[in-house]
């Protein structure tokens, strides 16, 4: 448990710590395991005599303003990229193309035939169903001619054969 709050205490002590980063619960934290842990201690002591106190009295160095001027040209005279509706499309296009021509034949003839198979499948019902309902309309049809309606206005089955079609459709 202690080797890995030592990992831990080692990594902000090289990265956070070092900067200046921590805010001030964390940095406390460190410091605490720092005056009790003695790897980390001379860790620290390393860090600081190697890497921080060389930089330490260094000016600070603005670069000229042309410097920037030519940062700020470079930048905008970038290279243009064409852009609008039609480049998206053939790039999106050229990207399908490539991909298609990297997959390995057998694969895409798997994913043919799976689809074929698919397409079978889902209309096959369609076709069982369409038959289905022209046989149901020939019997309500059927059904609709006998009851036609006697001179006194009753029917031979007595129902009202459009509210029976609806049922049925």
């Amino acid at each position: 448990m202690t080797a890995m709050k030592c990992e831990k205490m080692q990594e902000l002590i090289l990265t956070d710590y070092a900067d200046g980063e921590l805010d001030t619960d964390a940095r406390l934290d460190v410091e605490g395991h720092i005056r009790a842990c003695a790897s980390c201690r001379q860790l620290e002591a390393v860090m600081r005599q190697k890497a921080r106190e060389p930089l330490e009295h260094l000016v600070r160095e603005e670069p000229p303003a042309y410097i920037w001027g030519r940062v700020k040209q470079a930048i905008s005279s970038g290279p243009v990229r064409p852009y609008g509706v039609f480049e998206d499309a053939r790039e999106l296009v050229g990207r399908i193309f490539m991909s298609i021509i990297n997959i390995p034949r057998p694969v895409v003839a798997f994913a043919a035939t799976a689809m074929v198979i698919i397409a079978i499948m889902i209309a096959q019902p369609i076709a069982e169903r369409r038959a289905v309902d022209e046989y149901l309309g020939e019997q309500i049809s059927f059904i609709a001619s006998l009851d036609t309606d006697d001179a006194n206005g009753d029917g031979m089955f007595d129902t009202d054969i459009s509210t029976g079609t609806e049922k049925f459709m």
